[in-house]
């Protein structure tokens, strides 16, 4: 009985005295407390009805003018109210509307499609006599046309549809015999995308790191583990002939890891985004070669990463643990450009963050003299970073209290 009693509190203290041990035990909790608080928080921001602009953008909306001229308030009336619908962070911004006749619709869905304007609204020529008596099972359709690749014209279509669908009862938005029709104008979908922009990177560098949690803890830490790093160190070998070695090694194994990332992300791109969808159709050439130098440099740095961690720890048990809270500022990395516009040059400064801001600009084929130096910048970072962290190993390497440690 006093042995069980002893070897018990010798965990006990092993366990609530070892600093390691400690950060094993309640990191995951704080870190996923942490995580998924932060996330909640940016998604909501995220979700949230905006329209991207400034606060003093004068939205630009096209209406049909087809009701009679006793009637001519029944238009105005509704965009009354669409005006004060706007959510409050849009309150300052202005409303213009221009009308037109409905023989102009087709013209003015070219200039929509051509960012002239934020919005199109067709009224039905039954739209006077929905507006008064009771609401009959047979409602009016308003088509409304917006730009789907713009922020700001999904923005009011989503608004405008809410409104109607709260408040005018009597009418529905793009329904014709009882089918939805979409009033994109525009090939490209920017909910989509933006959605794309986030669940893209957060996956892609979730697998990608994945593969560092499985070779690198192995590399240094394994063999301390087995006690086989003793006995290389011992050799005339040079430490630092040493590192290089296992780097180099570790390097082109996740390379070509990363290179069959690269083709699988490629390959199922158009199953991702629907069927119908060729690579050209979604990204150009460009792109493809700079999400490719992109993938890879950040395995570098991944690697490097690990080796540092890994030369740290005792086990790969314990190696692992550390990598986990690594793992998580990715994984909040990967959700941070969702909510906030990192697009200002000055981001690609930032590491591992700039990973996830670069790569959300390729997914949404943002302008390419942005896209180039912002890339070139980040890959740069990349290689820096990882020369940083080979330093760091090296002199890990050299301490023999870190490397003899079992």
């Amino acid at each position: 009985m006093n042995n069980i009693k002893t070897i018990f509190f010798k965990e006990l203290r092993r366990f609530f005295t070892e600093p390691r041990m400690l950060a094993a035990l309640f990191l995951p909790g704080i870190i996923i407390y942490i995580f998924y608080s932060l996330m909640g928080s940016l998604m909501e921001a995220s979700f949230a009805p905006s329209s991207g602009k400034p606060s003093d953008y004068t939205y630009q909306i096209v209406a049909t003018n087809n009701y009679s001229e006793n009637s001519s308030d029944a238009a105005p009336l509704i965009f009354d109210v669409f005006d004060t619908y706007l959510s409050s962070s849009e309150k300052e911004n202005k409303t213009e509307y221009f009308y037109i006749n409905t023989s102009e619709v087709d013209e003015y869905k070219k200039a929509l499609a051509n960012h002239e304007y934020d919005l199109l609204i067709v009224f039905n020529d039954k739209f006077e006599d929905s507006l008064v008596g009771s609401i009959s099972q047979t409602k009016t359709n308003i088509s409304v046309y917006y730009d789907g690749s713009d922020s700001i014209s999904t923005y009011l279509n989503s608004i405008f549809s809410s409104l109607i669908d709260s408040t005018y009862t009597n009418f529905t938005v793009n329904i014709e015999n009882g089918i939805y029709i979409d009033g994109n104008v525009s090939p490209e979908n920017y909910t989509f995308k933006n959605i794309m922009s986030f669940v893209i990177p957060l996956v892609t560098i979730s697998l990608l790191f994945s593969t560092i949690t499985s070779i690198c803890p192995e590399a240094i830490a394994g063999e301390k583990e087995r006690g086989t790093l003793a006995s290389l160190l011992m050799t005339p070998m040079k430490r630092s002939e040493l590192v290089v070695g296992k780097i180099s090694a570790l390097t082109i194994v996740s390379l070509s890891s990363g290179l069959v990332s690269f083709l699988g992300l490629v390959i199922s791109l158009p199953n991702l985004y629907g069927g119908g969808m060729t690579l050209s159709n979604l990204f150009s050439p460009g792109s493809f070669i700079m999400l490719l130098i992109l993938i890879l440099t950040t395995l570098f740095t991944f690697v490097t990463i690990g080796l540092v961690v890994s030369a740290f720890s005792k086990t790969i048990k314990e190696a692992g643990s550390y990598l986990t809270p690594v793992m998580t500022i990715l994984m909040v990395s990967a959700i941070i450009p969702f909510a906030i516009d990192m697009s200002n040059i000055g981001f690609a400064f930032i590491p591992l963050l700039n990973i996830v801001s670069s790569m959300n600009l390729i997914i949404k084929e943002s302008n390419l003299d942005l896209i180039i130096p912002y890339i070139s910048i980040t890959a740069a970072m990349n290689i820096v970073l990882s020369a940083v962290f080979v330093f760091v190993t090296a002199k890990l390497f050299n301490s023999e209290k870190i490397m003899f440690q079992r």
